[in-house]
């Protein structure tokens, strides 16, 4: 009898070892799918960044799904901590897919309210840096332009897209107040950017932009606007206006 009571004993002291070393597996979480995200909004207390952009989205998707999952839990609506960056997926259907993303002891962290907490790859924090603290592109003018014979509205459209992303990732401090294309009178200038980037096609937009007192990159001056600001663009195969430079 005590033989049993001891096997007994040993079997409950094993379970109980055997519990106690496991770790809690977090959930899987849970994103919408690239091609229903219209933008990301990343927001800060002071900042509220979009991104349109189809690449970058769907290299923060890809990222976000290769994430390292933690034993940790996320038990409330927010991050347990005062400075976290707050990321929204804008979807074509009206809803929006909110995580959290903070630093703790050095480690880069998500958080998906309820659902779990992981650790995503250092490229994360260096794609909400740039939007955080690149240019602010929310609240741009673009004035009507006369048709054009040589692109359309779309292909217009998208070179303003192209300057938009552009100036989003590169030009911290800066807020861009306005973009218009120039009319089919530059052409001449058109054909000359072409040539010199060996590209089948380029367009000129022309744009305004405040500076703030940093200065930007230190390349401007601080506390003062650019007005009429070039940007270069060129296109192969009709494909996608790709930026090649800027400046008067």
């Amino acid at each position: 009898m005590k033989k049993h009571v001891l096997f007994l004993i040993v079997i409950i002291v094993s379970i109980l070892l055997s519990a106690c070393g496991t770790t809690a597996k977090t959930d899987p979480i849970v994103l919408p799918a690239t091609e229903d995200i219209i933008s990301i909004s990343v927001s800060n207390d002071n900042t509220t960044a979009i991104c349109a952009d189809r690449e970058q989205i769907g290299e923060i998707i890809s990222i976000l799904m290769d994430m390292e999952p933690t034993s940790k839990s996320s038990i409330n609506d927010v991050p347990n901590t005062d400075d976290y960056i707050k990321i929204d997926f804008n979807c074509s259907d009206d809803t929006v897919k909110t995580v959290f993303f903070y630093q703790e002891d050095g480690t880069d962290y998500v958080e998906q309210s309820y659902q779990g907490i992981y650790i995503p790859a250092p490229a994360l924090n260096t794609i909400i840096d740039s939007l955080i603290y690149g240019g602010n592109v929310e609240n741009i003018e673009i004035p009507d332009w006369k048709p054009s014979e040589i692109y359309s509205d779309d292909e217009i459209e998208a070179a303003f897209q192209t300057v938009k992303d552009y100036f989003s990732k590169e030009f911290s401090g800066c807020t861009l107040t306005k973009l218009y294309y120039p009319g089919d009178t530059f052409e001449d200038e058109f054909s000359k950017w072409a040539e010199q980037y060996d590209a089948d096609e380029a367009i000129v937009i022309l744009s305004s932009f405040d500076v703030d007192s940093s200065g930007g990159d230190g390349s401007l001056n601080p506390d003062s606007t650019y007005d009429d600001w070039k940007w270069i663009l060129v296109r192969n195969d009709s494909g996608n206006w790709e930026h090649v430079d800027h400046g008067y």
